[in-house]
């Protein structure tokens, strides 16, 4: 469950723009976060240039997020998508199936 926790948070903060590195005090991964460290990131999001353009890039992408779930979206027409592409080869079944009955009778 862990494993992917680093790449979220670079996920989160490189590409997302969407959240500010904690370093730990001994800059590993797993090493423990001093208490000026949550300060200074608590004070860069509320106050600084990061937490701004964090909450513009977190307004973005709730909207995306809610285009892409309504009627049509994206992730509707993606699902579709895969709706057919799973069915498909039971309704071509389905379509030869009933051409040889029609042969047959």
């Amino acid at each position: 469950m862990q494993a992917d926790q680093p790449l979220n948070a670079v996920f989160a903060v490189h590409e997302l723009k969407i959240a500010v590195r904690v370093h730990t005090s001994d800059r590993t991964m797993r090493g423990p976060v001093t208490s000026e460290e949550i300060s200074r990131v608590v004070r860069e999001l509320m106050l600084g240039e990061a937490g701004t353009e964090a909450a513009k890039n977190v307004a973005e992408l709730s909207v995306l997020a809610m285009e892409s779930i309504l009627a049509r979206g994206s992730s509707w027409k993606a699902v579709e998508e895969m709706i057919d592409e799973l069915c498909a080869p039971n309704m071509r079944a389905k379509v030869e199936a009933s051409k040889e009955e029609s042969r047959d009778v």
